[in-house]
């Protein structure tokens, strides 16, 4: 499959793994592939399946999901239906407990969330262990986004942009935030794709992988803004992973 070929199955694909914002299931799953994306997205993402393989509702409190997290000052757990993540300090995350294997392996990964502070909350892709390495996609209340490479627990943003205050519901909504992470290896350059709200795909680009821990974590963070605590609530967790 070319690498034209293989984006348009990535864009049908965030299409089909889209829990509440993709319309009725008869709709054409080609259609999003008409946005226009960076060029970066030029870059062979990998073939995505037409379903998530993890998807975890949390108003049913999934057992395959930390019931209670307590990390220093930060905490997360289940509140009124909803997975709710507490952060003080820097960043504080939340993983899936199932590693992804291989750790460089392509995955695709969407959640709806609601800020309830201030502060930026998203996912997270090739995480390590010990939550100091890996790339996160956060955005908050004002709709100001950027995606950070974190190596060593120093995050440096590799983009960041506005998409305004209604693409992640204003101070009260939910905001749907989708995460591509690629299968580039180390040191090579790795495309990052990602939407908020129903905006298209785009893709942010950095020029040296980091390197996958052995054990590469994909999950839920929250970054805090000026020293004040951090808190969102997220609805679900669903997660594709590269065939």
């Amino acid at each position: 499959m070319t690498g034209d070929r293989r984006l348009l199955a990535l864009l049908a694909a965030l299409c089909a793994l889209a829990i509440n914002a993709c319309g009725k299931d008869d709709a054409d799953p080609t259609a999003s592939a008409t946005t226009t994306a960076a060029p970066a997205a030029k870059q062979d993402p990998g073939a995505f399946p037409d379903k998530p393989q993890i998807l975890l509702r949390f108003a049913a409190r999934p057992e395959d999901w930390p019931a209670q997290v307590r990390k220093g000052g930060s905490e997360a757990g289940y509140a009124a239906g909803r997975y709710r993540l507490t952060g003080t300090g820097t960043a504080f995350r939340v993983a899936l407990p199932r590693p992804i294997e291989p750790a460089a392996r392509g995955v695709l990964l969407e959640t709806t969330l609601r800020l309830t502070r201030s502060g930026r909350a998203g996912l997270f892709c090739r995480g390590s262990e010990d939550g100091r390495s890996g790339y996160e996609l956060t955005v908050d209340r004002s709709g100001h986004w950027e995606i950070t490479r974190v190596e060593d627990g120093v995050g440096k943003p590799v983009g960041d942009g506005e998409v305004g205050a209604e693409a992640v519901g204003g101070k009260s909504g939910d905001a749907l935030v989708r995460l591509i992470c690629g299968a580039a290896e180390v040191g090579k350059p790795l495309s990052l794709g990602f939407t908020i709200g129903a905006r298209e795909v785009e893709f942010v680009r950095d020029e040296q992988a980091l390197a996958p821990a052995s054990t590469s974590r994909v999950g839920l963070v929250v970054r805090t803004s000026a020293q004040a605590a951090a808190q969102a609530s997220f609805e679900y967790f669903a997660a594709s992973l590269a065939e």
